[in-house]
């Protein structure tokens, strides 16, 4: 006589079985996240690593965006329409990333200048087909794991995007009032803005306490753009501590952009903060719970005198 399993032996097995993976799978998906954060925590070693690189060997650190668009303070220093480059410090440090040859394609770092105005009306044009093949590529190491942002601009499938921004310091949208929005693109409270190449020596705070990079969400979108190689106020590697951390896109203080709603926030797809690399190479998770005061806004700044003690 043959013997196999009853119809019920066979259904007690499948849901022994289906417990298991069902008390696996969360283990698995924790393991699997813990290996996105130490790739995401290690890019950003990575990419402040380059900028100190940079200034010892330039003796400065590169501008959040390299060059002014039309606005600049001192009117007798105004740049030629043809030498405004958008390019982001980002890109200024793609050699000391192990990436010369997109570096050199890519203009030597100078992309979309103004051709016809003081503004930004051209800067989607670029010079030759080699650059714009350059646009589209999207080196690793300007990529979280974790993040749900889409390889390409949301309407612009042209333009990599990319999950780090530098930090200007703390003002944002709320000090965008005025013509020129100086208090954010040229006199910031951080390391990185326009034009301006920041010195080591500048850091008041310290390094270890002076927030140089952290995460961005939904780069794809026109709203919260994140184009590794750019630098634009709010947007595109340009990021500030006015907003808390986390802050959705089009929440909280924003400006209006080009018809979007930008906030200029730092924020991740990381459950409970983001990752924020700091002046002296070290990486650390903030919560996203952080004191916007007394905590989170003096770690993007440079001044002595927000020096913060403890642990945050």
């Amino acid at each position: 006589m043959r013997r196999g399993f009853t119809l019920v032996e066979l259904l007690v097995v499948i849901a022994i079985i289906g417990m298991l993976v069902g008390l696996l799978l969360p283990a698995v998906q924790q393991a699997r996240e813990a290996a996105r954060r130490m790739t995401c925590s290690n890019n950003q070693k990575n990419l402040v690593l380059a900028l100190l690189n940079h200034e010892s060997a330039n003796k400065s650190f590169p501008p959040a965006r390299m060059g002014g668009d039309g606005t600049l303070p001192d009117e007798g220093n105004k740049q030629p329409a043809d030498e405004r480059y958008a390019s982001s410090g980002f890109l200024q440090v793609l050699p000391q990333l192990e990436q010369q040859a997109l570096y050199d394609a890519m203009n030597y770092g100078k992309i979309f200048p103004a051709t016809s105005d003081s503004t930004v009306s051209d800067w989607t044009k670029v010079k030759s087909d080699v650059e714009n093949n350059c646009l589209i590529q999207r080196p690793p190491v300007f990529v979280c794991p974790t993040s749900t942002t889409l390889p390409t601009l949301e309407n612009n499938a042209k333009q990599a995007t990319g999950c780090y921004a530098l930090c200007a310091g703390t003002n944002g949208p709320s000090c965008s009032s005025g013509p020129i929005s100086n208090p954010v693109k040229y006199y910031n409270t951080g390391v990185f803005f326009y034009r301006k190449r920041v010195k080591i020596s500048e850091i008041h705070d310290g390094t270890s306490q002076t927030i140089f990079l952290g995460e961005v969400i939904d780069g794809h979108r026109p709203s919260s753009t994140n184009t590794w190689f750019l630098g634009s106020r709010h947007l595109d590697c340009f990021r500030t501590t006015d907003n808390p951390l986390n802050t959705q896109y089009e929440q909280g203080v924003v400006l209006n952009m080009y018809g979007n709603k930008a906030s200029g926030a730092f924020g991740s797809n990381h459950t409970g903060g983001a990752y924020f690399a700091f002046g002296d190479g070290h990486v650390t998770f903030l919560n996203e719970s952080i004191d916007l005061t007394s905590v989170y806004r003096p770690l993007s700044t440079r001044a002595g005198k927000d020096s913060v003690e403890g642990e945050y």
